[in-house]
């Protein structure tokens, strides 16, 4: 009962940021991305600027929105706000035999949670090494139009720093010049050597 109570806030709590060494509360996730109906956002958080031909919304939110929110009411078999059938789940009383449901529930309010996150995180930038752990160059992952695809296997981001696809090493923000040494990069001129 306590993962699916924490997934949800994952999901329809505020978050706690620090910034500049201070604890801020920002906007829930499901409320972020309903922000982004309006508000035109696109990965790595840039927004457009001037006359677009494009769709008046991020359509990538859009469609997670009304994923959440249909599956949700058919999960609780209610209408309304999402994020107040949601915290009924949480706080609603489940008998024993409903194990399975309940974590079946909680994985899925997590794959929310993951999706959320993807959409606003910046697109990675795959290196063409192998990983130093498992060796790999490449693994399979699914696309934004869910095709499977081949891809390189190590991934870096702002947010995590290097990971491997294959076997989830991490090389965290701090270690990415020791990784990098471990690669075979040079200091000098590193930004030249990186694939673009």
């Amino acid at each position: 009962m306590a993962a699916l109570t924490d997934a949800v806030d994952g999901l329809a709590a505020p978050q706690p940021r620090h910034h500049g060494g201070v604890l801020i509360w920002a906007p829930s996730r499901y409320t972020q991305l309903r922000g982004a109906l309006s508000g035109g956002r696109r990965p790595g958080g840039r927004r457009r600027s001037g006359w677009s031909t494009t769709a008046p919304c991020w359509v990538d939110s859009l469609k997670l929105l009304l994923a959440i929110d249909s599956r949700t009411a058919e999960i609780t078999r209610a209408r309304g706000d999402t994020r107040a059938l949601l915290e009924g789940l949480a706080v609603a009383r489940w008998r024993v035999q409903d194990v399975h449901l309940i974590e079946a529930i909680t994985g899925e309010i997590l794959g929310w949670v993951k999706a959320v996150d993807d959409l606003f995180s910046s697109h990675p930038i795959y290196l063409p090494d192998p990983c130093p752990e498992c060796r790999q160059s490449w693994t399979h992952r699914w696309n934004d139009e869910g095709m499977r695809v081949r891809a390189p296997a190590l991934a870096v981001t702002v947010e995590q720093g290097c990971v491997c696809q294959s076997c989830h090493a991490t090389w965290g923000l701090d270690r990415l010049v020791f990784l990098g040494r471990v690669l075979g990069y040079r200091l000098e001129g590193l930004v030249d050597q990186l694939p673009t």
